[in-house]
């Protein structure tokens, strides 16, 4: 492997490296917005996170040709590059992690938010189906029978 493809490599890695850190920025945003019920935000940031997902599996196919070659045989401009390499890798593969932990936290979030929702709903519900089983119970019946007139 040429210096060449190792530069190419190198920006693969830090483009891919700064797209994951986007991506945690965009959770941590979409966790502060599951918090606060804002859901028009939500969909704003859930929309770019998926272009950003978009943009991050393209790097990932070119990336694809690297992964069967050996670090050993790789030719590097210098060691820094290499170095920066490794580094980049790591601290990817450490937020990718930690992506998952916040995923996984911010989908039972909205979970228990769909349940808390789902139950008022079915009270609601509840509520005005026996609210309107007494009302008709409740209807006063007029007979038309009992009509009384007045001779004067």
């Amino acid at each position: 492997m040429d210096k060449l493809d190792t530069d190419r490599l190198l920006q693969l890695v830090e483009s891919r490296h700064h797209l994951v850190e986007q991506l945690r920025e965009m959770t941590r945003d979409q966790q502060q917005l599951i918090a606060e019920q804002t859901v028009p935000g939500l969909l704003v940031v859930l929309s770019r996170k998926g272009q950003v997902l978009e943009t991050l599996q393209a790097i990932h196919r070119e990336l694809s040709p690297f992964q069967g070659q050996a670090p050993e045989d790789r030719t590097w401009r210098c060691e820094e590059d290499r170095q920066r390499c490794r580094d980049l890798l790591s601290q990817t593969e450490t937020i990718l992690t930690e992506l998952l932990a916040m995923e996984q936290t911010a989908l039972g979030e909205l979970s228990q938010r769909r349940d808390i929702v789902a139950s008022q709903l079915n009270h609601y519900t509840t509520a005005e189906t026996i609210h309107g089983a007494y009302a008709t119970v409740m209807e006063p019946e007029v007979e038309p029978s009992l009509s009384m007139t007045w001779k004067g």
